[in-house]
């Protein structure tokens, strides 16, 4: 029997964008696993004379989309950054090896297949033509583990059992935690309660009257895109209401290190956004910083993310 102990999920990038690929990267996933295809069954609002309950139903538009939360990790997590900040980063190094990746090219495109547990078999499922819309990377000190989660659009799915269920190879995991991580801002460490880093790609999607893939929606790059992040802190002063109120930007990096190979940074040139802190009551004055990756002449100078890992390709 089948359960949902016998989930898996792999990913692989595609040489052509909508093209499956054969999955080859496997990661472990936080439940639930919302990747799913979404379709619309639209009923007639046509009146038929003496009819009461609805006479006529048909299937309408669908989209593939979802979340998928993985633990962050040190080994394999480089194809996933593929699809959220570009698809050709730069490698450099020898075991460890470090792979930047700084917006200079377009995120890649996606093929995934998730194991979907039934009584009887765990049945392939096969998304093609995958973007991330979103990412998030969160890290509270309660829940240890640092998370990655995306949320997918996509193009298609197959569920005709081909090709068959990938055999799951896990690399030898290194997982983030909270006591990795570090916050700097203007070159000084922020001891805060909890960070987020939040991405969006700019990828959307739209429905077509199309004889090609009727039905399905078309993916499109339909604005800029964006990275923000947010963490809370003690209030130890008012330096950073100053770069609030000034509207000074100043270096934020959001570091993970693991070891000599194991370590993910994210270094941006950020603008600060939101409000001055609030009295709450008795305890600590607590102070939630928000801010956005810009910068005037460089994508690159705005954020970049570097991965250290024993992975010669991510």
């Amino acid at each position: 029997m089948s359960t949902g102990l016998n989930a898996q999920i792999g990913y692989a990038v595609e040489a052509t964008p909508g093209t499956y690929e054969t999955v080859t990267k496997f990661f472990e996933f936080v439940p639930p696993l919302g990747l799913r295809k979404i379709t619309t069954h639209t009923k007639s609002r046509a009146i038929r004379a003496n009819r009461i309950l609805p006479h006529a139903i048909d299937l309408g538009t669908y989209t593939v989309e979802g979340p998928v939360t993985h633990e962050l990790t040190a080994e394999t997590t480089g194809i996933l950054l593929k699809a959220m900040i570009e698809a050709t980063p730069v490698t450099a190094g020898t075991n460890p090896y470090t792979h930047t990746y700084d917006f200079s090219t377009e995120v890649a495109s996606i093929s995934a297949q998730t194991g979907l547990p039934a009584t009887a078999a765990v049945h392939p499922i096969g998304f093609v033509g995958l973007r991330c819309r979103q990412w998030t990377v969160t890290v509270r000190p309660g829940d240890t583990y640092a998370t990655l989660t995306l949320d997918w659009i996509g193009k298609t799915v197959d569920t005709d059992g081909t090709p068959a269920l990938a055999s799951a190879s896990y690399a030898t995991f290194t997982r983030f935690l909270f006591t990795h991580a570090t916050v700097t801002v203007a070159g000084s460490e922020v001891c805060v309660d909890n960070f987020t880093l939040t991405g969006t790609t700019g990828w959307g999607m739209e429905h077509k009257v199309c004889s090609t893939d009727a039905g399905a929606a078309a993916l499109f790059r339909e604005s800029k895109a964006t990275v923000t992040g947010s963490f809370v802190t003690d209030l130890a002063n008012l330096t950073q209401l100053g770069r609030l109120h000034a509207g000074t930007q100043a270096a934020v990096v959001i570091g993970f290190s693991a070891g000599a190979s194991a370590a993910l940074t994210f270094t941006m040139n950020a603008e600060f956004v939101g409000e001055m802190p609030i009295i709450e009551g008795e305890g600590k004055t607590k102070e939630t910083v928000n801010f956005e990756a810009i910068h005037a002449t460089a994508d690159a100078s705005a954020c970049t993310a570097v991965l250290t890992n024993t992975d010669s390709t991510p």
